[in-house]
């Protein structure tokens, strides 16, 4: 039963509130009493003050009843989320103010929430901000507030604030935050105050959860109403370890049912809002390094007093130091580095920088087997081409977004686009053990040369300190490796082998550095690009992937002359159904990189990346339903390869055939048909091959995930492909190319584009030997 009084009123107060404040306590008697008096000294007179005492034994319960306009309500550990929901749900006022027993409101802070319940007709809650302090409310050094507390807030603050839509008042921010809930947790319940009929309507915190319960709110609350937040700090937020309704050893973390209602709206807010989904990934992954990082350092630590660990542990700690979320934020300090976030496109950098770095930091864990290692070494290669397709996704997310666009934020997008993007191809040549000196050598030179780009691309755009802290941590990351290298292939013999090896590497390092070399003359000239609506970003993104089409034809002119050899012999021998075989083949070969590299030349429009994008989106749901269906079956059907490729054959003559009876139509006057019927095929054949690839894989490997995530050289097709449209922005004008002829082309051979299955198949294949063998 309820003890007490209520009608508390504030001091000086010359309003009335509707409000009904609960403060949840356990054996919290020596801060309880400055947490009622913070309520007594509000601005505003609120309805009620209850105290919930979760079975404390210190004297609380006798302190409370001793005090007249505190209603005093009793359980006995039940935890936080229940102690709260007690309270609110026998308030009798309008709204519920939620106030731990150990912080401090400040006096305005019930008046402040209630003149932004004021001013936003559909605002049904507030989160306030705080202040950071120790046990005698004395403020903490560094970030304060959200920034400081919640790394979710500190890692996408940009995210935030763009979604948020800021009113007239900065203080305020108000809307839908469904996306900014899938950072992490932003509510601390000393700053919330909600409408009752809301809090009953939600059912209150879950209380089997005793930890985390805030959290679990926050991706219910989101869901159902929109967040409105007080950037002005109105309370101090004391962070203890000590007396805290979720501190008792015995009492469980997590129980089943909070988990799995936690992680169902977590599914459900990622379901709704799936066109972020990227963006958060790239979040997740920066958090990830930052922690992993850390745990590293503090476990090398450990190790430091064994001698025999010296040599590993110096080795370790130079790696992990280069972790990019350690190396920024103490060369820049926490303020530069919170203006370094604050760059929405800078999540493309950091991200490919993080994972080369992150994935290096992790090696030493693997040195003491070298079997072991190797893997690891070379599932980071393959985990750094995923690296370089979240860079790109992020840039083509970004780039819209960014209304502002400063010559920092070029400079940024011309390191990821211009030098990173295309450096991660080039790092599989880094596993040459055994291939020659000549290799390690090419290898070098073409790192320094890249290098070497980026510091000219600096000093020429004049950039701030904010950038130029990519160059050391890029430099150590590459001279780390290449000293790794060469002390692994010093000693190998010198071979015939390592000739063409080296011719290898050479071709590949070639348009790299040219692609570098563009990236820092569009830079810049950036002002000139400017003028004709072509960013250094885009300019550099193009010279990377046109720059790979004659290089890949030149690389195949080895496997052409071979295959010519072996018609030649096929035909003395009599093999003519070998001979035609080859001959498809090298037909095929000469299709792939010839057809695409000589309609790019001709195209340009910029309706052409929204449909193309559309259909990659279309076709990935549809593979991703077949894939769910095919994992209910138990078997192929043993001719199901051969239908798969036959079929495959057939789509590419099909959307020939559209392109062709499409630009038919159009000289022909009939424009309008001409165009949907190269959409129409374009959809089909897009659609069909990615579907007849993957029952061909089924058929060849066993249901796997490996399919989805691209390979090298399916990552390079598939970016090339869609970024070579941009280098004819400039040129289509000049040129005056006609859209029926650009969308006709582009919907006829780059949608349908058809990668063979075998590129697809080695991504995972490194970490499951890796992890096999760990």
């Amino acid at each position: 039963m309820p003890s007490g009084g209520c009608g508390i009123l504030g001091t000086g107060a010359a309003m009335n509130a509707n409000v009904s404040v609960v403060i949840p306590t356990w054996n919290r008697r020596i801060f309880l009493e400055a947490a009622v008096e913070s309520v007594r000294r509000q601005t505003v007179s609120v309805r009620e003050l209850i105290v919930v005492d979760d079975g404390s034994s210190d004297g609380t319960k006798e302190w409370c009843k001793a005090q007249p306009d505190v209603v005093l309500l009793s359980t006995f550990r039940a935890g936080p989320a229940a102690a709260r929901n007690l309270g609110a749900f026998f308030a009798h006022g309008k709204w519920v103010a939620f106030l731990d027993s150990d912080d401090v409101w400040f006096a305005d802070h019930i008046e402040n929430a209630m003149r932004i319940f004021d001013s936003y007709d559909s605002c049904e809650l507030v989160i306030s901000n705080f202040t950071i302090t120790d046990a005698q409310l004395n403020p903490r050094s560094g970030a304060q507030g959200f920034v400081g507390a919640f790394p979710a807030f500190r890692s996408s603050s940009r995210v935030f604030s763009f979604l948020f839509r800021p009113q007239s008042n900065p203080d305020v921010w108000h809307g839908k935050a469904e996306f900014q809930a899938l950072f992490g947790n932003f509510l601390q319940p000393s700053g919330l105050v909600i409408r009752k009929p809301l809090f009953e309507a939600l059912g209150g915190f879950q209380e089997s959860l005793w930890r985390c319960e805030d959290m679990e709110f926050l991706m219910r609350l989101v869901i159902h109403s929109q967040i409105t937040m007080s950037m002005s700090p109105t309370y101090y937020w004391r962070q203890q370890q000590e007396t805290s309704l979720a501190s008792d050893s015995f009492a469980p973390l997590l129980k089943s049912t909070g988990l799995r209602v936690m992680c169902a709206n977590g599914l459900k807010i990622v379901i709704r809002n799936y066109q972020f989904f990227p963006v958060w990934i790239l979040s997740i992954i920066w958090m990830f390094f930052d922690w992993i990082s850390s745990m590293g350092l503090r476990k090398i630590r450990q190790l430091e007093a064994d001698p025999a660990n010296q040599a590993f542990v110096q080795s370790a700690v130079a790696l992990l130091n280069m972790a990019v979320p350690i190396a920024l934020g103490r060369l820049l300090g926490k303020e530069e580095f919170g203006h370094f976030r604050s760059f929405g496109l800078y999540l493309s950098s950091v991200t490919a920088l993080s994972l080369t770095s992150g994935l290096w930091s992790l090696i030493p864990w693997w040195k003491l087997s070298r079997t072991q290692g190797a893997q690891m070494v070379s599932t980071a290669w393959h985990l750094q081409c995923v690296a370089a397709l979240l860079c790109a996704l992020s840039v083509l997310i970004w780039a819209p977004l960014e209304s502002t666009a400063t010559g920092n934020n070029n400079v940024i997008l011309a390191l990821s686009a211009g030098v990173l993007l295309p450096s991660v191809f080039l790092e599989q040549h880094f596993n040459v053990r055994g291939r020659g000196l000549l290799s390690a050598c090419i290898v070098g030179i073409s790192e320094v040369a890249k290098t070497a780009t980026m510091i000219l691309l600096i000093f020429w755009q004049q950039a701030l300190s904010h950038v130029l802290v990519v160059i050391p941590v890029f430099l150590l990351v590459r001279f780390i490796a290449l000293k790794q290298l060469t002390r692994e292939i010093i000693s190998s013999p010198f071979t015939s082998s390592s000739f063409a090896h080296a011719g290898s590497v050479l071709s590949s390092a070639w348009p790299v550095g040219v692609s570098a070399a563009l990236a820092a003359l569009a830079a810049t000239f950036d002002r000139f690009f400017l003028v004709h609506r072509l960013t250094a970003a885009e300019f550099s993104l193009v010279a990377a992937g046109t720059l790979s089409f004659p290089l890949a034809a030149l690389l195949e002119q080895s496997v052409m002359q071979h295959r010519l050899q072996e018609i030649a012999f096929s035909l003395q021998s009599g093999e003519t159904q070998k001979c035609a075989t080859i001959i498809r083949e090298c037909i095929g070969k000469i299709a792939k990189f010839a057809v695409p590299w000589s309609v790019t030349l001709i195209l340009f429009a910029p309706e052409i990346l929204s449909i193309l994008f559309a259909e990659r989106y279309k076709e990935a749901s549809g593979v991703m339903r077949i894939f769910a269906f095919a994992n209910t079956l138990n078997c192929v059907p043993p001719d199901a390869l051969s239908r798969a490729q036959g079929c495959s054959r057939r789509i590419l003559v099909f959307s020939i055939a559209s392109a062709l009876l499409s630009i038919a139509l159009v000289v022909a006057g009939y424009s309008m048909f001409g165009i949907l019927g190269a959409v129409a095929g374009g959809v089909f054949a897009g659609a069909a091959g990615r579907v007849g690839f993957f029952l061909a894989d089924v058929v060849r490997n066993g249901l796997s995930v490996s399919w989805i995530i691209p390979s090298q050289e399916c990552l390079l097709n598939i970016v090339c492909s869609v970024l070579c449209l941009f280098i004819l922005k400039m040129i289509a004008p000049i040129l005056g190319l006609p859209h029926w002829l650009v969308l006709s082309a582009a919907a006829a051979v780059l949608i349908p584009t058809v990668i063979p299955t075998e590129t697809l198949l080695g991504l995972l294949k490194g970490f499951k030997r890796g992890a096999e063998k760990c």
